[in-house]
């Protein structure tokens, strides 16, 4: 795997993987929660997604790319938290938010050690009512990452001055 978005996603799902082992399954996010069918994915479940990167040019065709990585947590239908609900139950239907503070420790400040990228840093969560069947909270870190990929390898000799000595008569 060469691509930084790759390598990123796999460091990613590894550290979530042993981390937080309250998650079930790790997946890119292609679109699993528009459908109005269980999603494949196993409660809770994460799905990860690059969005908006921005690429600035740094010469010689190298570039620093700027954007968020969303990690989108997903619980199914969950308990009761009213306060008449059993402290048991209140626990039960509150895990989630466990879930989601485990997540950000894990990933906040931690780099994704790809020799090219910078360190996550939390920037934003929001709950999405997409599916009212699911609980959805989507996590929003920061990251920045250098891309050499198509860096000009052609180095350019310095001139060589030619000169032609002629004595003077």
């Amino acid at each position: 795997m060469n691509a930084p978005y790759s390598k990123i996603f796999l460091a990613i799902q590894e550290r979530i993987l042993t981390q937080v082992t309250a998650i079930k399954s790790i997946d890119l996010n292609i679109g699993q929660l528009k459908f109005h069918v269980r999603p494949p994915i196993s409660f809770p479940g994460v799905l990860i997604d690059f969005d908006r990167f921005k690429f600035d040019d740094w010469g010689q065709n190298m570039q620093k790319g700027e954007g968020t990585v969303q990690i989108t947590l997903v619980y199914a239908p969950f308990d009761e938290s009213s306060d008449q609900a059993p402290d048991a139950i209140k626990q039960a239907a509150l895990e989630f938010y466990e879930t989601e503070w485990a997540l950000n420790q894990a990933l906040h400040g931690w780099n994704p050690d790809t020799n090219q990228s910078g360190y996550l840093s939390r920037r934003a969560n929001a709950t999405n009512d997409l599916r009212p069947d699911l609980r959805i909270r989507v996590l929003t870190y920061a990251l920045e990452f250098e891309d050499y990929s198509t860096q000009d390898t052609e180095t350019t000799a310095a001139a060589t001055p030619a000169f032609t000595y002629t004595k003077a008569s």
